[in-house]
């Protein structure tokens, strides 16, 4: 990730300050612990340039979501800092991005979503299932499913990690919203009103080409971009 912003001399890029490690545990506005140690979360600046799958509270419910935290494995992620009035010497945490894991984390994502998949009764309105029972009507099983194979194709194709975050956390999103009811409860499970959760699969075909874009004219106005510009450390000045 990089910072980019208008100084009177002209234009500054910087490269995040990288912190990666194991990705173990955080809460939402609170803190994200990358092994042993804890970062603060910083809400007093915009992250609207970032992709909503590799900001900071996204990318950590995502993660819970499918179990993907503290995992038993190699699996790393990288938190990204930018300079602030924060008085650390990180400053503060604007995104994660997966990197070589990215697609590792999509097709645990998957996996899961398919053990959720067969556990799931196809019915229209659970008259003739047990009370308790799970259901979900046949075109939200449909949804459920063209999602999973959708994902699969994107894991079968050379896609860089956000491509890979953007479409766990589609499955992330789309899972808990395919209207999964229990027959006879009081608690089901209601369609959210959020226009991220309710975009359906379509929206992942405005990413379908993200990376061939080698550039950050897609956040020309804001100041954080997660795409891989840079490989150097170096500032960039224009």
């Amino acid at each position: 990730m990089c910072l980019f912003m208008y100084r009177p001399d002209g234009w500054v890029v910087q490269r995040a300050k990288e912190v990666k490690g194991k990705f173990i545990n955080g809460e939402d506005h609170k803190f994200y612990q990358i092994g042993e140690k804890q970062f603060q979360d910083a809400m007093r600046f915009s992250r609207d340039n970032i992709i909503i799958s590799n900001r900071c509270g996204e990318y950590l419910n995502t993660h819970k979501y499918f179990g993907l935290l503290n995992m038993k494995d190699d699996s790393e992620v990288s938190l990204w800092f930018i300079h602030s009035t924060d008085k650390n010497r990180y400053g503060a945490p604007c995104g994660f991005t997966s990197g070589r894991f990215g697609r590792y984390f999509l097709l645990k994502a998957i996996e899961c979503s398919k053990k959720k998949l067969d556990s799931i009764i196809v019915d229209e309105n659970g008259k003739n299932l047990q009370k308790g029972q799970k259901y979900v009507n046949r075109i939200n099983h449909e949804r459920f499913k063209n999602l999973i194979m959708r994902a699969e194709k994107i894991c079968d194709t050379r896609y860089p990690s956000e491509i890979h975050d953007y479409n766990t956390n589609v499955m992330e999103t789309n899972d808990y919203n395919t209207n999964i009811k229990k027959v006879n409860c009081s608690c089901e499970v209601k369609e959210s009103t959020n226009s991220y959760a309710n975009m359906n699969i379509n929206k992942t075909k405005l990413y379908e080409n993200f990376g061939d874009q080698k550039d950050n004219t897609y956040g020309t106005n804001l100041g954080i971009t997660s795409c891989d510009v840079f490989s150097s450390k170096e500032n960039i000045e224009s």
